[in-house]
């Protein structure tokens, strides 16, 4: 069963509140650095992940450890989990059907594999590197749990609940608009889904979206703007 994060306040099922989301990703961010900081607390990374698409690895991106021209920075560390973590781990537990202990350990991973690659190799793309190597953990725990795992076309894109202040001043407005654009998303395409996620929730390019998915430019600009036009006439037909 999905696990919700205890202090997030959602009910079971359901993605926590942005206050929930908060206390996760600060807890998240703590484990992330211990582990960074010392490797032998965290779970090593599954040598057996799939890479993206099932293709065998041609860059970076890979598992394997890449040769080192220097060591990273902790500085450099510790920007890169200020600026991703959060998004890497809403994406994650979107992912994840609200398994948000599986989405923390799954991002914990994604920075432990990074700390074992050529830090100037990989800075200019480090975003589509961290989402990439993200979705291909994923990929691999719903593997794993395939007995359990929810089709990914039944993940909701967006939260099915509007944060706490939102919920003070129009609760039952809010959730019915919410609840209406979750129904209309879920009839999208697992593949137009995911690049919607990418798109807007990450704030991915779409070059950087080709990069995670496999698909050219071209097809990402094609899915995302079938789901929005799809989106569109929903709404207007409503």
């Amino acid at each position: 069963m999905p696990q919700s994060p205890p202090d997030a306040g959602s009910d079971e099922g359901t993605q926590p509140d942005q206050g929930g989301l908060s206390s996760t990703a600060d807890r998240a961010t703590s484990t992330t650095r211990q582990a960074i900081a010392d490797p032998g607390t965290a779970p090593p990374p599954g040598d057996n992940s799939p890479q993206l698409n099932s293709r065998p690895p041609t860059d970076d991106a890979s598992t394997a450890t890449s040769p080192q021209s220097r060591p990273w920075q902790a500085e450099e560390l510790e920007q890169l989990i200020e600026t991703y973590e959060r998004s890497l781990l809403a994406y994650a537990g979107k992912m994840l059907s609200g398994d948000w202990q599986a989405a923390q350990d799954a991002v914990q991973e994604t920075f432990l594999r990074l700390c074992k690659q050529d830090p100037d190799k990989v800075l200019h793309r480090v975003r589509p590197w961290l989402f990439a190597v993200c979705r291909s953990r994923i990929i691999d725990m719903h593997r794993t749990e395939h007995s359990h795992a929810q089709d990914m076309q039944e993940v909701p894109v967006v939260d099915p609940r509007p944060d706490a202040a939102t919920q003070i001043a129009d609760d039952e407005q809010r959730q019915a608009e919410t609840s209406r654009l979750t129904s209309l998303v879920q009839d999208l395409s697992k593949r137009q889904q995911e690049v919607l996620r990418l798109r807007i929730q990450a704030g991915l390019s779409y070059r950087e979206i080709a990069e995670v998915t496999g698909l050219s430019v071209s097809n990402v600009g094609f899915h995302l703007h079938a789901a929005i036009r799809s989106l569109k006439a929903a709404c207007t037909a409503m």
